[in-house]
């Protein structure tokens, strides 16, 4: 379009020329072509790029929480394990599990259940900081691993968090509907697989079950 007002502009058309008039209506009909083409284009990438970023949003992230995904999850923490690894700095791992989940869904309904999910990420997310990450790896059990975070730091964030849930009941189609949670809590050691850490972090998680919920546990 710039360039169409700068022809009629530069060389307005002879109205007694009709090989002139010709010539720019041609020159206008191109332009207006290759604009809708540009137009058309640029429309497809938008879309394309929409569809793979929800693409992509599906495959990382728990579909009823939003938060990472089993697999989202271990990518992230493996990375994370052989950054902190290179740069000598602590890094803590809690393993989460939802007190009597089941006697929820079984008293007011799955509706209700999901809706606990979705609270507890809620606050833990709001409690957490912004390079720690939350990962839901089954029904009601959730990981957190906390970076620059040696094992007494990760303790307190467990305690707080641990304190902050059951003190924000989630609403029920009856009433409040309490919550509590049982972590556990390790530092991963260097030179330590993952998959070593998560299974000595959700040894200390079951601990804290058997010892009556509710409960925080080192590893």
């Amino acid at each position: 379009m710039l360039a169409t007002s700068l022809t009629l502009l530069l060389g307005p058309p002879d109205l007694a020329d009709p090989e002139r008039l010709e010539a720019v209506a041609q020159f206008v009909l191109i332009e207006s072509i290759v604009v809708l083409v540009m137009r058309a284009f640029g429309v497809l990438m938008l879309a394309n790029a929409h569809i793979t970023a929800e693409l992509r949003h599906f495959a990382e992230r728990d579909p009823l929480t939003s938060i990472y995904n089993r697999r989202s999850f271990m990518i992230l923490l493996d990375k994370s394990v052989n950054l902190m690894q290179r740069m000598h700095s602590p890094l803590s791992l809690l393993a989460l599990d939802l007190d009597h989940f089941k006697r929820i869904n079984d008293s007011w309904g799955h509706s209700s259940g999901d809706q606990a999910l979705r609270h507890f990420v809620q606050l833990a997310s709001d409690h957490l900081r912004n390079e720690d990450v939350i990962g839901r790896i089954g029904g009601e059990e959730f990981v957190i691993f906390l970076p620059n975070t040696g094992l007494e730091s990760a303790a307190g964030v467990a305690e707080r968090l641990r304190a902050l849930i059951e003190s924000q009941p989630v609403a029920g189609p009856h009433g409040p509907i309490t919550l509590t949670v049982s972590i556990g809590v390790t530092l991963i050691a260097r030179g330590e697989s993952q998959e070593a850490a998560l299974q000595r972090v959700d040894e200390a998680m079951y601990r804290a079950k058997a010892k009556g919920r509710n409960r925080v546990e080192l590893a």
